[in-house]
């Protein structure tokens, strides 16, 4: 190679595979020598920034900045995005669960349904930037049955506890032949324990005091595995196509983001593939699930709670979500004894009460049962029955005058 990598002497598009193209042995062993002498180690500018968690996942990591702010972050969020009152729903919703992560009792399970490119995957980016989130887009299971000399657990839950688990394409976990162990087991995960039972072990393999919450993102196919006769544990929020104008003004908003991004080079750095307004995004979400999980605590006691308006607020809407996400016995039942059964809505309401709370330090509001937080609440309750049950139900609704006159 020449200065800068060039060579005038060599022909456009010359690569390795034509330093090694000579027809005799010896001469491409000649050739390899040459081409491993050129061999030496990126350059350090390349890779500034790296953390000592960066290093032992072998790749650079984007740093979370320090952030205290909700409305600071969705600020950075309108000027990376066409921002939407969808998304900043459901930013609120994951915080919350992030928030949630070593609060006693249920934890928060989450899924994010919306659209292809509808920006899922930008919040959870986001979010996975605090290393206080894990991603997991690919699991064959939670535990292993592997063992060495070492001792170690090589389970996965024994590398990742006490953080939140984001998955950002749901639909591909959804897609694994592993797809209904890893749910079966996830069951056991939101009680706080999992054991397994391994024919090569002496001892059972015993997890306990699991803190685990889990921000699952997909299109609605994840309804198409649906959870409910077993107990389903996910919450879910919906992001709502846009209507027809808002669309424009989306696209128009990726255009010129592109027309300034193709001309940029990337290099190796993660923060160098996403432009800066995204990237100052990413790091102050990042940022503010770090400050929501050494603060939490703190403000969850500072919290004014009326608990009897909460719960007067809350129940109706745990006994709805659990009556219309009840589905009928599978068909493949069929000529064996059916069981048509629709779960208590106790888990639901405790669910929601520490969603409401999560919700409330996330949005830096002082009380659980303000508008706003009761308003994300129903929300949720509403997506996560969402379904052909629920239609149903809204056009047998009759109008209060209509049941008047009746």
């Amino acid at each position: 190679s020449g200065a800068g990598g060039f060579d005038p002497a060599r022909r456009s598009g010359w690569d390795v595979r034509d330093c090694l193209s000579a027809p005799g042995v010896n001469d491409r062993i000649v050739q390899l020598a040459e081409l491993l002498a050129k061999v030496g180690p990126i350059p350090a500018e390349w890779i500034p920034g790296r953390t000592a968690a960066a290093g032992a996942r072998g790749s650079p990591s984007i740093e979370p900045a320090r952030c205290s702010s909700w409305r600071t972050v969705v600020n950075l969020w309108r000027r990376a995005l066409h921002w939407r009152a969808d998304l900043e729903a459901v930013l609120a919703c994951m915080l919350a669960v992030c928030a949630s992560t070593d609060q006693q009792d249920d934890q928060l399970f989450l899924q994010v349904i919306g659209d292809p490119g509808g920006a899922k995957s930008k919040l959870c980016d986001g979010i996975l930037v605090s290393p206080f989130c894990h991603a997991l887009d690919t699991a064959t299971g939670f535990v292993s049955g592997m063992k060495d000399g070492s001792g170690d657990d090589f389970s996965f839950l024994a590398r990742v506890n006490h953080k939140t688990l984001v998955t950002t394409e749901g639909d591909v976990l959804m897609s694994s032949p592993h797809f209904d162990v890893i749910m079966s087991q996830q069951r056991k995960m939101f009680d706080g324990s999992l054991r397994a039972v391994y024919k090569n072990r002496k001892e059972d393999l015993v997890h306990e005091g699991l803190r685990l919450p889990w921000i699952m993102a997909g299109t609605p196919a994840l309804m198409d595995r649906d959870q409910s006769r077993l107990g389903d544990r996910f919450l879910r929020v919906w992001i709502e196509p846009p209507a027809e104008d808002e669309q424009h003004e989306i696209m128009r908003r990726a255009f010129f983001s592109m027309v300034s991004a193709v001309k940029v080079s990337a290099n190796c750095r993660p923060d160098s593939i996403v432009n800066e307004d995204l990237l100052a995004a990413y790091r102050a979400t990042g940022g503010y699930v770090d400050w929501l999980r050494e603060n939490v605590s703190a403000k969850l006691a500072e919290l004014v709670t009326d608990e009897e308006k909460l719960f007067e607020s809350l129940a109706p809407l745990a006994r709805l979500c659990a009556a219309l996400r009840a589905r009928p016995a599978d068909e493949r039942a069929k000529g064996h004894d059916k069981h048509d059964t629709v779960e208590q809505p106790t888990r639901l309401i405790k669910q929601l009460i520490r969603l409401a709370s999560c919700l409330a330090v996330s949005i830096n509001k002082d009380r659980a049962c303000c508008p706003e937080v009761l308003a994300l609440c129903r929300k949720v309750s509403l997506d996560t029955c969402r379904g052909r049950t629920q239609e149903i139900v809204k056009r047998l609704a009759v109008p209060p005058a209509v049941r008047g006159q009746a």
